[in-house]
């Protein structure tokens, strides 16, 4: 069969969605993509590129706004997950009106409890940034943690995908359960498979692979039953496995994917030796495999496709975890540095500003002296000056230093008949310079009287201002979001994440 059209046109022609699991904007908006993904790696990825990094920065902004919280820990848990919304909505923006698929951390992939909590406060935050819940499916790790979060999740409305989901048993369990979608991770079950089985390669790679088999036998078995689920696979080795897996509903698509896709003109159809399994057709829909699992959802599967799911989500999990580590180390550094800001007082800053002029005045008279050799230099070096600094920039421009809190109330509360007393004198002054005297009463009192009228005017539109911007910020957040949010901060400890 030779190739007609490049693998990516193919793919849209057979139905198949086009998922951008990237943080490069610039390559989602080049494209034609029917949805974004989010998972760990691509959220660090999201820190090489300036444009993606800077939603880091906003996250860290909101969260120390609206959780008045000295717990770092806990506003740097909080923050990461607010990075996953400000980094998501940027994804949305590229691919309006796209499903939007973010994730819930590796670190409570076994506690049921707390999966539901993270995926439900995720969904939380993007409603409130005025986004409709069917947009957003969250990824959970197919454990039987995850895949009873899943059932929980359903109840409330919020959509799941299941993903690392491994054979066509597996399959068949989170089908059950009530994701939206479910996701088949290529590589991490290819190197699951071949450290269980202590093989290098298996049947030249995907050509016949197990992987490749459950990934068809499952694509029949959900277009058999007309179930309503998403078969996805993602993490893709190579294009073979593109090519041999016709009617699949979606490919996310990594970078370097992207590029392939494009570029190659490759055969499309199934493999031969890839043909669904037979007990796909045989196979009823619902089935007992789920109610039959009280406390372990994966025990009816077979020995070897339970080892191979284990091995697969250990797998997942040991990468993720590290890449969540190096996140979160990022994040405590930010919030720590954010939050000394804001807690630094305004003495303190006129502090360091009088020390500046004091050591730039030395400076100066040393030049002047002769004396700014290198004994002095490598003394200065070690002095407190900071060059760099706005404070210091702002005197070098003759700026004025700002007034200390306690000198402005007492300026405020102390000093109105002193500014009473210059206004009179400004306006005696102003009278005087008009040329009118004392037989003149009338042209002064008419005088003053505009000027107060002037006065009252400015006023008026002064305070329309302020009204009109009062306006504008509660519009911009939800009635008792800010509440909710404060509710929220303490919840639960990130314990597992950091």
């Amino acid at each position: 069969m030779k190739p007609t059209k490049k693998l990516w046109k193919e793919l849209q022609n057979s139905g198949t969605e086009l998922i951008a699991m990237t943080a490069k904007l610039a390559n989602i908006i080049e494209l034609q993509f029917t949805g974004t993904m989010l998972e760990t790696r691509t959220t660090i990825e999201g820190f090489l590129h300036q444009d993606s990094k800077y939603h880091a920065w906003v996250a860290v902004r909101r969260i120390l706004e609206y959780f008045p919280n000295d717990d770092h820990t806990l506003l740097a848990y909080h923050a990461l997950q607010q990075y996953r919304v400000e980094l998501g909505l940027a994804l949305m923006d590229a691919v309006p009106g796209g499903q939007h698929y973010t994730f819930v951390d590796w670190g409570i992939s076994e506690n049921t409890q707390k999966i539901v909590l993270q995926a439900t406060e995720l969904i939380e935050r993007f409603e409130a940034r005025e986004i409709e819940r069917d947009r957003i499916t969250v990824s959970i790790p197919a454990t039987t943690a995850g895949i009873r979060a899943v059932q929980k999740l359903k109840k409330v409305s919020i959509q799941t995908n299941l993903t690392h989901v491994t054979g066509f048993m597996h399959a068949m369990i989170c089908i059950e359960a009530g994701a939206n979608a479910i996701t088949f991770h290529c590589e991490e079950t290819l190197r699951a498979y071949r450290k269980l089985h202590r093989l290098r390669a298996v049947n030249n790679g995907w050509v016949g692979h197990p992987c490749v088999q459950a990934i068809q036998a499952t694509i029949e078995y959900v277009e058999r039953h007309k179930i309503p689920v998403k078969v996805m696979a993602t993490h893709v080795s190579g294009l073979q496995v593109m090519t041999s897996l016709k009617g699949l509903n979606c490919f996310a698509l990594r970078d370097k994917e992207m590029v392939d896709v494009q570029q190659h003109g490759v055969p499309f159809g199934p493999l031969p030796g890839s043909s669904p399994c037979v007990k796909a057709a045989k196979e009823p829909y619902p089935s007992a495999y789920l109610p039959a699992a009280k406390d372990n959802a994966l025990h009816n599967m077979s020995r070897n496709e339970r080892l191979l799911a284990e091995e697969t989500c250990r797998e997942a999990r040991s990468c993720s975890q590290k890449a969540t580590d190096d996140i979160a180390k990022w994040f405590r550094a930010e919030v720590t540095k954010h939050w000394a800001i804001q807690k630094v007082s305004t003495a303190d800053i006129i502090g360091g500003y009088k020390l500046d002029v004091e050591l730039k005045d030395k400076i100066e008279d040393m030049k002047a002296r002769g004396q700014w050799d290198a004994k002095a230099r490598a003394a200065v070096a070690k002095s407190p000056m900071r060059s760099g600094h706005i404070g210091y920039r702002m005197i070098s421009i003759t700026w004025a230093p700002p007034m200390p809190q306690e000198d402005q109330k007492a300026d405020d509360t102390g000093s109105e008949d002193t500014l009473l007393n210059e206004e009179e004198a400004a306006v005696e002054a102003s009278l005087t310079s008009d040329g009118l005297s004392d037989e003149e009463p009338a042209a002064a009192t008419d005088k003053l009287t505009a000027a107060d009228e002037k006065d009252t005017a400015a006023s008026r539109i002064s305070s329309a201002d302020g009204e009109q911007a009062a306006t504008l910020v509660q519009k911009s957040e939800k009635p008792g979001q800010r509440q909710g949010n404060d509710e929220r901060a303490g919840m639960h400890p990130p314990d597992e994440i950091f």
